[in-house]
């Protein structure tokens, strides 16, 4: 049975840096190019006829920025993963595409098997985002923790136990750091971190953060 390709989207002020993009995918069969856009505005303007899988989104645009743009992709088109390219690892900024929508998060000298990776992760309902940038974010105090929607938290099953393991894994805390913290052994914060994981279908403990934030549970 032959794979349907995946198709992208390349959204990017710069003609230099879609040029680079597309020819790097062009090396992969299982992607196909179906639209580019040189701001926000023209990419709303033409994603509806491409309905590509996933878009790349630079960050920084003058039309429209690439934030509000992935906002405004996610609300017409839920299934669209978006993943943003961009030449600064700013904090902040990732923290704003994680709440805006985006999937990915990677940066423009991203090598094209990291890409690769983050293309198929994305399109398989998965979040991924740069390692060293999600460090940085973590390390910034940029998921910290102040409140939490109670209801909506139980009414996913989670409950007050979960929640404070939530806020200390925003925190980029280690097992045993959060056993410590929790007064329990490190083998009983794993289950939990497992159970949480699956509590909220997650794919990992960063994707669990990512998703506990989205759903307002954390903030």
């Amino acid at each position: 049975m032959v794979r349907k390709p995946i198709t992208v989207m390349l959204v990017d002020d710069l003609e230099l840096v879609r040029f680079g993009i597309r020819s790097m995918l062009r090396a992969y069969k299982e992607v196909q190019i179906v639209a580019e856009a040189n701001d926000g505005l023209e990419a709303l303007e033409r994603i509806a006829a491409a309905r590509p899988d996933v878009v790349f989104m630079d960050v920084k645009m003058l039309q429209l920025d690439g934030i509000e743009t992935t906002r405004r992709i996610k609300a017409a088109y839920p299934t669209t993963a978006v993943i943003m390219l961009t030449s600064y690892g700013d904090d902040h900024q990732v923290l704003q595409a994680v709440q805006a929508g985006a999937s990915g998060y990677l940066l423009k000298d991203a090598s094209p098997d990291l890409i690769m990776t983050t293309i198929e992760a994305v399109t398989t309902g998965g979040i991924l985002i740069d390692a060293g940038l999600l460090r940085k974010t973590l390390a910034a105090g940029a998921f910290e923790v102040q409140h939490v929607q109670p209801s909506t938290a139980y009414g996913v099953g989670l409950n007050e136990r979960d929640i404070q393991v939530l806020r200390l894994l925003a925190e980029g805390r280690t097992n045993k750091e959060i056993g410590d913290l929790l007064f329990c052994a490190e083998v009983t914060v794993k289950r939990q971190v497992h159970g949480i994981i699956a509590k909220l279908q997650a794919s990992d403990r960063t994707h669990a953060v990512i998703v506990a934030m989205r759903q307002g549970l954390i903030a």
